[in-house]
């Protein structure tokens, strides 16, 4: 991101209209604010702040806030700021002022909010609205909301004096406080919760496996394998017996029935015998 132009009119201390054009800056790629204090440094990153966010650096102070003291009643509050991103430029305004209420003496507020993008050397308007819909397509353009512009693009002024003046442990306080390294800090204890949850189970289950190991006689999880091949073994060896125990129950069955049979043949063979015998006896009596 590139600033380009930055345009104040009865916005905190710049009560006249100013137009500030940093793109003749750019070139040097490094440029520096200065002025004395209360002279309107920070006004000016409040501006770029504004015109994209609707908030001031840090979101101490709403577009409202900004609004000169000095500013009669129909002075038009006004920011714009163009940039660029990539080969891209954009321009964010922001304007408010007062308007007589149709028929009275009474004043209402009126705000306009606009984005334009550069295109074919025009500007072209691509959002327009609600404050919110403006806030909106800046974070959507620069992937930053306001309090992370305000934290990685602009340094507050007093906390980067600061930041110049600390020694090595003020320096570390002082930029987890501007980075919000906390975030960081939770998100670690966050994940050593989770690790130490982690480790937990496996004790657990390391304890488990060892109960059961030595239910079952074994001293690993190899030898456990080995024990559960040997009574596979065992199962089929004992299926086996199993199957010819079955085939000489079948083939004694079968001979036993054979036998059974051949008994009851004897047994009418006798009779008939003896039916004969008894027939030729009575026979011979007759005779």
């Amino acid at each position: 991101m590139k600033p380009l132009s930055l345009t104040l009119e009865a916005f905190g201390p710049y009560l006249d209209r100013v137009e500030i054009d940093f793109s003749s800056l750019n070139s040097a790629g490094l440029f520096l604010i200065s002025g004395a204090t209360g002279g309107g440094k920070t006004t000016l990153l409040d501006g770029m702040c504004m015109a994209l966010f609707g908030k001031s650096t840090g979101g101490r102070r709403k577009f409202s806030d900004m609004r000169s003291l000095a500013a009669p009643p129909e002075r038009v509050t006004e920011v714009t700021f163009e940039f660029s991103l990539g080969e891209t430029a954009y321009r964010f305004s922001r304007a408010r002022w007062f308007q007589k209420k149709r028929g009275s003496d009474e004043l209402a507020v009126r705000e306009r909010h606009e984005c334009y993008r550069r295109e074919n050397g025009a500007w072209t308007l691509v959002e327009a609205g609600a404050s919110e819909n403006i806030r909106k397509r800046a974070e959507d353009l620069l992937s930053l909301t306001a309090e992370q512009f305000s934290q990685v693009i602009v340094l507050p002024q007093g906390e980067f004096l600061k930041l110049l003046r600390a020694n090595s442990r003020e320096k570390e306080a002082i930029l987890k406080t501007l980075f919000q390294a906390d975030l960081w800090s939770r998100l670690t204890d966050a994940l050593r919760a989770r690790a130490a949850k982690a480790l937990a189970a496996l004790d657990t289950a390391r304890t488990k496996r060892g109960e059961r190991l030595a239910a079952a006689g074994a001293e690993s999880a190899d030898g456990l394998e080995q024990s559960i091949e040997a009574l596979k073994k065992e199962q089929e060896t004992a299926r086996a017996a199993l199957s010819a125990a079955q085939k000489e129950t079948e083939l004694q069955t079968a001979a036993l029935d054979r036998a059974t049979r051949a008994e009851a043949l004897r047994r009418e063979q006798d009779a008939a015998r003896a039916r004969r015998d008894e027939a030729a006896r009575r026979l011979a009596e007759a005779a």
